[in-house]
């Protein structure tokens, strides 16, 4: 007599196949989504990196340009006159080379104008400025306070459709020759 135990072969069953591959596309589904998930959160902190960048960058180049400036007043008009004031909408000055500057707002980006060239933008379509804002004082000669700048700004960083930070900022300037 033959033993019945001999006549088993040993395997997976076709349903065991099933059940262990359904389980196994599971967790590649969930691994899979969860890279997906980081990997769309790392490109968007790069984008608002990247846009916050271009923003400290152009407000370092507005101070470094007004550092070395002189003839410092809120307005765009070409007088030049040195005055005080709070809450310009728009910044005149000579820079170092002599040439007039002018710095604004308009429709959400900050403007820089050279003398008579046109105005340039210096900052991304992705900076959206809603208050850029500047206060002078010392400017006048003669009043014995060293001229200086501060500069607000607020508005929004909006790198991707589904990304939007706020930010404000707030930075003085004090010009680099002693008034006289």
């Amino acid at each position: 007599m033959k033993s019945t135990k001999n006549n088993f072969k040993r395997g997976f069953t076709l349903l065991e196949m099933i059940v262990s591959l359904g389980v196994f596309s599971i967790a590649i589904l969930v691994s899979l989504s969860s890279i997906f998930s980081i990997s769309d959160a790392q490109k968007k902190a790069v984008a608002l990196q990247n846009a916050l960048d271009n923003l400290r960058f152009a407000i370092e180049a507005v101070s470094k340009e007004i550092r070395t400036g002189s003839s410092f007043h809120c307005g765009s008009d070409i007088s030049l006159t040195p005055q005080d004031c709070s809450g310009g909408a728009a910044f005149t000055f000579l820079n170092a080379d002599g040439e007039t500057v002018s710095y604004y707002r308009d429709q959400n980006q900050l403007l820089k104008k050279v003398g008579a060239a046109l105005p340039q933008s210096i900052t991304a379509v992705t900076v959206k400025i809603e208050r850029f804002v500047f206060y002078v004082s010392g400017a006048p000669s003669g009043d014995k306070r060293q001229p200086r700048v501060t500069i607000v700004i607020e508005g929004k960083v909006s790198p991707t459709s589904r990304t939007e930070t706020k930010l404000q900022l707030e930075t003085t300037v004090s010009q680099r020759k002693l008034d006289s």
